[in-house]
């Protein structure tokens, strides 16, 4: 997609941040991974984005501090999906009650999720 800003993927699993990042490349979406949420965020200070896609489970930081961080430090107006493998009630529910923009349950089909992201990249613009 050109002329938008490139999409952050956080997760904290190098496998799956190459994988989506190589599909999204295929489907012309530029997308930035981080396995790191300190790391992420230091690109977030520098650079913007047209959205934030984060794991929920990962060391160090999870997806809920990540998010929290972002809003308290950077820029609450970029949509972010949060990204896991167990998207259950109550996680859909802390996520939007925190301000998430939606949630997305893995493994996502690549299709589907590139639909969300074009749609969110282009309604924020």
């Amino acid at each position: 997609m050109k002329n938008f800003l490139p999409v952050l993927f956080l997760d904290d699993d190098e496998e799956i941040t190459d994988i989506t990042k190589s599909i999204f490349d295929d489907f012309g979406v530029e997308l930035v991974t981080f396995n790191d949420g300190h790391k992420a965020l230091s690109y977030l200070k520098e650079n913007k984005v047209s959205l934030i896609m984060t794991d929920l489970k990962m060391p160090k930081m999870d997806g809920f501090a990540f998010y929290a961080e972002i809003k308290k430090t950077i820029n609450s107006e970029t949509p972010t999906l949060l990204v896991s493998g167990s998207i259950e009630e109550t996680i859909a529910a802390k996520a939007k009650e925190l301000g998430f923009t939606g949630a997305i349950k893995k493994p996502f089909e690549m299709e589907e999720i590139i639909r969300q992201v074009r749609k969110l990249i282009e309604k924020s613009h």
